[in-house]
């Protein structure tokens, strides 16, 4: 069958992207450019790594499963802004709280939501994808339904999306700054 295969290559994609996520979001240009870009090679990222400054890249332990590096990206998303510090994702049915995607939305681009007037619904889901879809450039395709009914190949997926393009986003925006 197809999906199990794709199914273990988005695994893989998963647990790639925690691990260098932490160097990828680096204000050091050294330590981004560090990090080889293994999806071509298919090799793992090297640990203690040295830049030419003298930093360590950071290291990472052995990788957790796909589920607990997309928690630990979501967490590490909600720590960037006030409401989010507030905020705990333990489960995929977490997520269909506008609030927790409200406040990872606004780690990327501050103020865009304000997650206190947000209602939590189907609607506001899909507003918030919508704007993703936008801010990304890319094509989205989950809705309120998969975060509702937390379809783990669906909301895997798109966690796993969110956390690359979060990473681009926000080295860009360091890089500007």
């Amino acid at each position: 069958e197809v999906f199990p295969v794709l199914w273990s290559v988005a695994n893989y994609d998963i647990k790639y992207c925690w691990c260098v996520c932490p160097d990828m979001m680096s204000s050091s240009p050294d330590i981004i450019l560090a990090t080889p870009l293994a999806f071509m090679t298919g090799e793992e990222p090297s640990p203690n790594v040295q830049t030419s400054a003298g930093q360590a890249r950071v290291d990472r332990p052995v990788k957790p499963d796909a589920e607990d590096c997309l928690f630990s990206m979501a967490r590490s998303l909600l720590k960037a802004t006030k409401e989010g510090c507030k905020m705990e994702v333990e489960d995929l049915s977490d997520f269909a709280d506008c609030k927790i995607l409200c406040a990872m939305v606004n780690a990327l681009v501050p103020e865009m939501f304000t997650s206190e007037v947000m209602l939590s619904d189907r609607w506001t889901l899909n507003l918030i994808v919508k704007c993703l879809t936008t801010l990304f450039q890319t094509e989205i395709s989950v809705d309120s339904q998969d975060f509702v009914e937390a379809d783990e190949i669906g909301l895997s997926s798109f966690l796993a999306v969110f956390s690359k393009c979060s990473c681009l986003v926000m080295t860009a925006r360091d890089w500007r700054s």
